[in-house]
Order: C-alpha cells, then sequence, then structure tokens
C-alpha cells in the first residue's frame, strides 16, 4: 500500500477529523456575542430613529428660519396693471394682499378668485415675483352701452 503524499511528493500524515460535537466555546463567551449582537440591533434602532427626528426638527427649523420668518420674503411691492378704470387701492383691498405679509403665505389663487368677483373684471392674473413682489394683471370688460340719466 502506498503512502499519501503531498503536491511536493513530501509524506503527509493523515490528521483526525474533530468530533463534530466537540464544543469549544464557553457559556461565558455565547453570552458576550448574544449581547453584542443584541446591542448592535438596539443600536441600530435607536440611531435610525434620532437621524429620522432630527431630520424632522432640523428641517422644520430650517424652513421656519430661512423661508417663513426671513425679512428678505416680505411682501413690499404690489405691482397692479389694469387697462380700465379700476384703482390700485380697490384691487388690493379686494386681494386682501398685505404688504409686510410672508410671501410664502400668499394665497394666489384666493386673490385671483376675489378680484375675478368684481363685475368690470373679465381676466386677472396674479403672480408671485420673488423675494418680495406680487404683480396683478386685469384685463377689464368694455362696456358696449351706457345708461344715462335724462336730464330735464
Amino acid at each position: 500500500m502506498k503512502k499519501p503524499t503531498n503536491s511536493k511528493g513530501g509524506n503527509k500524515k493523515l490528521h483526525k477529523r474533530p468530533h463534530v460535537l466537540d464544543v469549544t466555546l464557553t457559556q461565558h463567551k455565547e453570552r458576550a456575542k448574544r449581547a453584542r449582537a443584541a446591542f448592535r440591533r438596539v443600536f441600530g434602532v435607536v440611531f435610525r430613529v434620532a437621524l429620522v427626528a432630527g431630520s424632522y426638527i432640523g428641517g422644520k427649523e430650517a424652513l421656519r428660519r430661512y423661508l417663513w420668518e426671513n425679512p428678505d420674503y416680505l411682501l413690499s411691492d404690489i405691482v397692479v396693471r389694469t387697462d380700465g378704470t379700476l384703482l390700485r387701492d380697490d384691487v388690493i383691498a379686494h386681494a386682501a394682499l398685505v404688504e409686510g405679509e410672508n410671501i410664502f403665505r400668499i394665497h394666489l389663487a384666493a386673490a385671483r378668485q376675489r378680484i375675478a368677483e368684481l363685475p368690470q373684471v373679465e381676466r386677472v392674473e396674479v403672480e408671485r415675483h420673488l423675494p418680495n413682489r406680487v404683480a396683478v394683471a386685469i384685463v377689464e370688460r368694455k362696456p358696449i352701452a351706457w345708461v344715462m340719466k335724462d336730464v330735464d
């Protein structure tokens, strides 16, 4: 019978295979391993919750500071263009536009609707121009007849 050889042609000693049930871990090492795994899971959950909460609070504070309370975005210029007899102050009063209000808090569709309710308005456009201007363009109806009182 031939002796087993390795790739170099030398003798190879046969090693005993370790027993499958040969347990070398102690109870202390196994408990520490489970504790580390549990700590990692808990730390991961706490980290994710803190990340989401921090993002929410930080985003909310950034919007408040840089958008809602920024003095650069306070409405200071209201431009009214009309082709008829409507007065600027009447248009601003009907649109409920207030100088000094944050430009992002102005509801343009509501302002457009309020101006469109005026009887002499045919078409209206309300636009926001950053950082602090609102432009209102009005096309008025053209009268086809005038009713006059007879003066005798």
